[in-house]
């Protein structure tokens, strides 16, 4: 089946790493397990030269497997307000210019994307992708690879030592234990993104980096970028030339107004200069 994604768009750009063990790509194609009520189904993607993607299905909901391949992919978006805007941004205009097809994947469940933002508090990438890879293994139960993505309510009927055994603080683990077994996710979808952010920050140990990924790869928010993440923090002292904050990245994303998620991945891949650091956190709560 051929799907047409709002252009610019590029399948390249806009997915990386294999989200927990969710998706994979081999010999050029993509494949991404999604979720379609209780059941999860896996698509072969591959995008054509003309830009259009051909997506294998072999399921017989096929309309409501595309919705979630849709989703997944955000092929509906028309980012092209953002291009036109800031492709001469002083900061990340270079880099808009070179991947204008960059629209950055979501999960398929809300669920993976409280996993996956729990996981990343105040570790290092490799110790998030870590946790989060073992919690979904964890639940998908020993399932075929690509593994299934969690719905909120899967993750809320693990138990926290399980969770901590695969990588989480006790107090963290916890925390997602329990947010997962009080969000209504309905509700969360019918609000605005500020409200739905200050909600989510009502929770212990969810502050508004994990709102912003919870919104952004989960319901598929762009409004909030990755504020407190420490790939910004260290942006904003390069510019500073001093000390920054999680206020600082506040600041730096705010110009990027209803496009601060995709603002905030074109920020995160700029290149560093300088020498190597040791490795340290790359996210904050």
């Amino acid at each position: 089946m051929r799907l047409s994604p709002r252009q610019p768009y590029s399948l390249a750009d806009s997915l990386h790493g294999n989200a927990g063990g969710t998706r994979r790509r081999r010999d050029g194609i993509w494949e991404i397990a999604v979720r379609v009520g209780t059941d999860s189904h896996t698509v072969k993607v591959l995008q054509r030269r003309d830009g259009d993607l051909e997506v294998d299905l072999d399921q017989k909901d096929t309309e409501a497997t595309l919705d979630q391949v849709r989703h997944v992919l955000a092929t509906d978006v028309d980012h092209t307000p953002f291009v036109e805007r800031f492709q001469d941004d002083r900061l990340i205009g270079r880099a808009i210019r070179a991947k204008r097809g960059l629209r950055p994947a979501r999960f398929a469940t809300v669920g993976q994307a409280l996993v996956a933002a729990f996981a990343g508090q105040l570790v290092t990438t490799t110790e998030a992708q870590n946790t989060h890879r073992a919690i979904v293994r964890r639940l998908d139960r020993g399932g075929d690879y690509p593994r299934r993505p969690p719905t909120v309510e899967e993750v809320g009927e693990l138990p926290p030592a399980a969770a901590a055994a695969d990588g989480l603080s006790a107090r963290r683990a916890a925390s997602l234990i329990r947010v997962c077994r009080r969000i209504d996710v309905d509700s969360l979808r019918r609000l605005p993104t500020a409200e739905a952010a200050q909600r989510l920050q009502t929770e212990r140990d969810v502050g508004p980096w994990t709102a912003a990924i919870v919104l952004t790869s989960g319901l598929g928010r762009w409004e909030l970028g990755p504020t407190g993440d420490l790939g910004l923090i260290r942006l904003c002292e390069r510019l500073n030339g001093g000390e920054a904050t999680v206020s600082d990245t506040q600041a730096l994303l705010e110009p990027y107004g209803e496009w601060q998620a995709i603002a905030g991945a074109h920020l995160l891949r700029l290149p560093s200069p300088g020498p190597k650091r040791k490795p340290s956190p790359r996210r904050r709560m």
